[in-house]
C-alpha cells in the first residue's frame, strides 16, 4: 500500500514538473502557428491536434506534436538517400520509475527524407539500467 501511494506522489511531482517546463509552451506556440497557417493541409492539422505522425509531415508540424527531438540520428536508405531520424525517449525521471518497478517505457523513432516524414517506428523496452545520455 506504501508503494502505490509512493509511486502516485512521485508521478504527481513529475506531472507538475512537466507542467512547469518551458517546451510546453514553445511548443504550443508553433501548434497554434501550423494549425491557423493557410497553407498547411487540413490532413496534416487534423493529425497535429490528434497527436499523430504522419508521412509527409514537416520538422515543424512534428516539433509542433513532440516539441524539438531529444537526439538525431543519420543513417542511409536504401536508395542512398540521407536518413535524418528524430529520437524522442522517455525522461530520466520516468526511466527510474520504469527500472524500479519493472513498467515498460516507449521510444519513438521519426525518419526524415528530403525534409519529410517518411517512418514513425516505436520502441517498447523494459529497462534494467538507466542510461544517462551525456
Amino acid at each position: 500500500m506504501k508503494r502505490i501511494c509512493l509511486m502516485k506522489w512521485i508521478l504527481l511531482i513529475l506531472l507538475l514538473i512537466s507542467f512547469l517546463n518551458g517546451c510546453a509552451h514553445k511548443s504550443q506556440s508553433i501548434k497554434e502557428q501550423m494549425l491557423e497557417d493557410p497553407i498547411v493541409e487540413q490532413r496534416y492539422k487534423d493529425a497535429i491536434r490528434q497527436k499523430r505522425v504522419i508521412p509527409g509531415m514537416t520538422h515543424g508540424m512534428v516539433e509542433a506534436i513532440y516539441g524539438p527531438p531529444h537526439a538525431v540520428n543519420y543513417s542511409t536508405f536504401d536508395d542512398g538517400t540521407q536518413a535524418e531520424i528524430w529520437v524522442y525517449r522517455p525522461s530520466l525521471a520516468w526511466q527510474a520509475i520504469s527500472a524500479q518497478y519493472g513498467l515498460s517505457t516507449q521510444y519513438l523513432y521519426i525518419a526524415f527524407k528530403e525534409d519529410k516524414v517518411v517512418r514513425v517506428l516505436t520502441d517498447i523496452r523494459t529497462p534494467s539500467v538507466i542510461v544517462i545520455p551525456k
